[in-house]
């Protein structure tokens, strides 16, 4: 992504940041904003798969609760579809969040309190088929909450879903603060930013969806097992 806002770091800085510092990408209206890409699916990960199996082995000894009458999909509710959350296909976006809350930390340092005196992190899932919108959005608000130096996160699911008015894409933002007058700046400045990015990439206006019901439970975990034995979500089409 290429967002245009207005002040990237390397103008909005006035001073080089000390040696070996991982700094943030942007400065703007006093946050330090970080941008983290999910660039594979979750479940791509081939240590992941291993994992996997030896989940679903420990948890259905007598084998998968099937939902179809082929045998090919299964799924899980509960505590087990929270642990398959977070211990797996959540683990990626956990992991960047750490990253930003540290290049977040690191920036500061060197900075004037003013012009990062709130953490973001824009984060975009651009191959994840395995993470549904609604699911994706729960464990950015979830995993944001265990790093101090992020005080809201912007999920921004790249990958078009159909809508009755054509494929759609979905951002949100979400603060520790409640009302957040800054957040609803920089989140108007993000939704601008990231319009004209689509507009130009893909040569048309592509709808995004702003909305998300914070109350809703992520999606259950229906999956799927390959003739290879590897665990899989249906990718839509």
């Amino acid at each position: 992504l290429r967002l245009r806002l207005g002040r990237p770091f390397a103008v909005a800085v006035r001073y080089k940041p000390p040696q070996d510092t991982k700094n943030v990408d942007y400065l703007i209206h006093g946050w330090a904003l970080e941008l983290k890409i999910l660039m594979a699916d979750p479940l791509d990960a081939k240590e992941r798969q291993a994992r996997l199996k030896h989940f679903f082995d420990k948890n259905f000894p007598r084998g998968y609760i099937w939902v179809t009458a082929n045998r090919q999909a299964a799924a899980l509710t509960g505590e087990l579809a929270n642990e398959y959350w977070e211990r797996f296909l959540g683990k990626p976006a956990q992991g960047r969040l750490e990253e930003a809350a540290a290049q977040i930390a690191a920036t500061r340092t060197f900075v004037q309190a003013a012009e990062a005196r709130s953490g973001g992190v824009l984060i975009v899932n651009a191959a994840g088929w395995s993470l549904d919108w609604q699911s994706f959005f729960k464990l950015c608000g979830h995993y944001h909450q265990r790093f101090s130096e992020i005080d809201a996160v912007f999920p921004f699911n790249a990958l078009p879903s159909p809508s009755a008015t054509g494929p759609q894409i979905q951002f949100c933002g979400v603060s520790k603060k409640t009302p957040d007058p800054d957040l609803d700046f920089l989140y108007e400045k993000l939704s601008e930013a990231l319009r004209t990015e689509i507009e130009q990439n893909t040569g048309r206006p592509l709808k995004i969806d702003h909305g998300i019901d914070i109350n809703a439970p992520a999606a259950k975990a229906h999956f799927q097992v390959t003739p290879h034995g590897e665990v899989r979500r249906k990718r839509p089409k």
